[in-house]
């Protein structure tokens, strides 16, 4: 499929998928979501081309993008995980992460944030857009769902996770839609998909929890294959926690609590 050219792409440069072209590293993948239709075949491919457009190696090696550009980019698809991944510390340790609005670092951010929000919407918007300025957000939040939830997970012999989050960084989802609201970036996109970003934490962290009692640290969690099965019930508590929530401060306390209550710290 060739979505190239489809409401609201931003960025002719970058496709919103290598699902056609034979150097995709995830080839194998779009086949196999291929076969099997409906909401399955639907996000799979989201997350599939979310994960390729991420992945150094692609990016590198993207047939549409210049190798001045995509060394660009993956210097600042690094900058940007280590400026989350921090954040994500500052929230576990309970306190509110924000950024030196003068300082050389924090512009250096600015053009990484803009430059992966570019990306990201080019996709969410290939995949869900329903107008130049607005997405979907009801078949979103089914796609972080099913995600959250392991419903993605491509079955491969003796690998667990193929399809599924890697580790906790499941939050760093909802971590860099309140950065690009902080900052102003693309903020009323990022905006309307932060309760769903944030109520589907607790489905994740309930779908890849450690075995045993606590504390759990960040990379302590992991796939757990057939282990742990979806319980729809969690869901619906955990989209009820934040149906009440209004507004950005509060929706930002809700991911602080939930960085908190999951791994208490990244070490």
């Amino acid at each position: 499929m060739d979505t190239h050219g489809s409401i609201g792409i931003r960025d002719p440069r970058l496709p919103p998928d290598l699902s056609t072209h034979p150097a995709s590293p995830l080839r194998w993948r779009w086949e196999y979501l291929e076969r099997q239709g409906g909401p399955l075949l639907r996000h799979g491919r989201f997350f599939c081309a979310l994960e390729e457009s991420t992945q150094p190696a692609a990016i590198m090696g993207h047939p549409r993008i210049s190798a001045s550009e995509a060394q660009a980019r993956v210097a600042q698809l690094i900058e940007l995980v280590g400026v989350l991944m921090g954040r994500l510390d500052a929230r576990a340790r309970g306190a509110r992460p924000c950024l030196e609005p003068r300082s050389a670092h924090s512009k250096s951010v600015v053009a990484a944030v803009q430059t992966w929000s570019g990306i990201q919407l080019t996709l969410l918007q290939a995949h869900y857009g329903d107008s130049d300025r607005r997405l979907d957000l009801a078949a979103l939040e089914e796609a972080f769902l099913y995600f959250a939830s392991g419903r993605l997970r491509v079955p491969v012999v003796g690998v667990r996770g193929m399809g599924e989050p890697d580790s906790a960084y499941y939050f760093a989802f909802a971590e860099f839609a309140l950065l690009a609201v902080e900052l102003g970036i693309d903020a009323d996109l990022w905006e309307a998909q932060l309760p769903h970003l944030i109520w589907t934490q607790a489905v994740y962290a309930h779908m890849q929890r450690p075995i045993g009692a606590g504390p759990h640290r960040f990379h302590d969690y992991r796939p757990r294959g057939k282990e742990r099965v979806f319980d729809p019930a969690l869901a619906d508590l955990a989209r009820a926690s934040v149906a009440s929530l209004r507004t950005r401060d509060e929706l930002e306390t809700a991911h602080t609590e939930s960085c908190r209550r999951t791994f208490g710290d990244l070490q």
